[in-house]
């Protein structure tokens, strides 16, 4: 839908996905930083919240997880595409098959849940959190939360899998359940303060003085740049022909959520 800020009212909705009676819900949608696509899950579990299996600690052998997927709907099309590398397949077709890559087999399959979505690109793509029952090493079944980075469309379409194979996130207690993970920006620094990036910046700019952009450089806060200059990865934008590279072979930066993104497409 639109929303009006002024006025307050919603107008031209739009169903995005509605499953038949007695099959999927759909549930947990998050709408992706460049609002061309929504992340969700397709769950048979009456209250979505994966059952409250393995919420107060160890999976019991034998303990039946709900079904439930991570999915990803295309606005524009409105097609529906599972994420199958993030949830242990290398094809979407393998996910309907069951034919997964991750080793302990069906104990680990179609239980993700509670999806949510970095606020900006970074490194190059999207991430997105989600907790799911899975071994981890010789702790056995275990309800953790889990990561995976998202390919992000330099056409603004989500009608394949963009999804890479999913990472477990470190200093997770175990013997807890842990879920419903949320990625947040630190809070932004003021003009004069270090800086590794635009996005630390309340205005957005970091400029970089005497030493290259290093894989962990320092740089200071800085104003917003003249009209004429244009902004690098990372630096505030407000449409894509703000934005420019370094690099003449890398590929056209575009302008996702307010800052100039890299789109590294799939490997």
């Amino acid at each position: 839908m639109r929303y009006d800020t002024k006025t307050h009212t919603a107008s031209e909705y739009s169903v995005l996905h509605k499953e038949p009676a007695g099959a999927m819900r759909p549930a947990w949608p998050f709408v992706l930083p460049d609002n061309r696509a929504v992340v969700f899950v397709r769950t048979d579990d009456f209250d979505f919240t994966g059952g409250g299996v393995g919420v107060s600690g160890d999976i019991p052998p034998g303990a039946a997880a709900p079904f439930a997927e991570l999915s990803i709907i295309d606005v524009a099309s409105k097609k529906v595409t599972v994420l199958a590398k993030a949830i242990g397949f290398d094809t979407p077709e393998d996910a309907a098959a069951n034919k997964t890559y991750l080793p302990f087999g069906a104990a680990e399959l179609h239980h993700a849940y509670y999806p949510t979505v970095s606020p900006v690109g970074a490194g190059g793509y999207f991430w997105v959190f989600f907790d799911s029952v899975r071994h981890y090493g010789g702790f056995g079944l275990q309800r953790q939360l889990w990561g995976a980075a998202i390919d992000i469309s330099a056409d603004g379409t989500y009608t394949r899998d963009p999804s890479h194979p999913a990472f477990y996130v470190t200093g997770q207690e175990f013997g807890t359940g842990n879920h419903r993970a949320f990625a947040a920006l630190d809070p932004c620094r003021k003009d004069g303060d270090k800086c590794s990036s635009g996005i630390d910046c309340c205005g957005g700019y970091c400029t970089f003085e005497g030493q290259a952009e290093l894989a962990e450089p320092v740089g200071t806060c800085s104003p917003k740049k003249m009209v004429m200059e244009c902004s690098r990865q990372d630096e505030r934008c407000s449409v894509a022909g703000d934005c420019c590279s370094n690099d003449p072979k890398a590929p056209p930066l575009q302008c996702i959520a307010g800052f100039c993104a890299v789109v590294r497409g799939p490997d």
